[in-house]
């Protein structure tokens, strides 16, 4: 049963990661309306460039609203553009930041799940009776020495050094 429980949440998380990561590559990140100006906003003093003029972009043509970057992959300027991210594939501004950061949520959780899940089964196949050791090392001799061996000193070998191994899983 807790496997089960265990199975359905990993997948669940899974799940909402690709549906964020989808909503993030698809949504548009946002774009500057037709015909915005900067008359109907009261821009602080930073917001505007050195000699009291209005901040343009020089590659668009075009005014700029407060935070918005001129993004190259896309060739327009981005409404609250945070980066082009290349994993997403999209440029993360003001429509598709929330889609984002959800997504970098549910990779982190998933995978922080998934390393916990993983320590799990090997703290379990540790103190499992049927986890077989063996110590690969004395098993590789070389050739000249295993021939001098006899069967007896073979199996001598591995019943003396399983306490020293590595564990084996056999399933």
């Amino acid at each position: 049963a807790a496997g089960i429980t265990h199975a359905l949440l990993f997948n669940a998380c899974i799940a909402m990661m690709v549906v964020c990561y989808l909503a993030a590559y698809i949504a548009d990140p946002g774009s500057i309306p037709a015909g915005w100006t900067h008359s109907l906003l009261e821009e602080p003093s930073w917001e505007r460039k050195s000699d009291g003029g209005m901040r343009a972009c020089s590659k668009c043509e075009h005014e700029k609203p407060p935070r918005s970057h001129h993004c190259g992959m896309l060739g327009r300027c981005v409404l609250r553009m945070d980066h082009f991210c290349p994993w997403v594939g999209n440029t993360v501004g003001a429509k598709n930041h929330k889609y984002f950061i959800q997504f970098v949520f549910y990779t982190a959780v998933s995978l922080v799940y998934a390393v916990v899940l993983y320590v799990m089964r090997i703290r379990a196949a540790m103190h499992s009776k049927s986890v077989r050791f063996f110590f690969p090392a004395k098993l590789r001799m070389h050739r000249r020495d295993r021939s001098s061996l006899s069967q007896s000193s073979r199996q001598h070998l591995l019943e003396t050094n399983d306490s020293l191994s590595l564990p084996r899983l056999q399933f």
